[in-house]
């Protein structure tokens, strides 16, 4: 999982502080949801595809 972690901070790197808190905000805001469970399907895919 720290592996995992460590990808999503990479990816957050990119952005400055004001935007890195709303996409934590926004992610925050939605766990448990299936919208939630959708977009961290499409953020683990992302990260698949960036790692080949």
């Amino acid at each position: 999982m720290e592996k995992e972690v460590q990808s999503v901070l990479e990816i957050l790197e990119n952005f400055n502080n004001e935007k890195k808190m709303a996409i934590i905000t926004q992610c925050v805001s939605k766990i448990g949801t299936s919208e939630w469970q959708d977009k961290i399907r499409d953020l683990i895919q992302r990260i698949e595809n960036l790692s080949n």
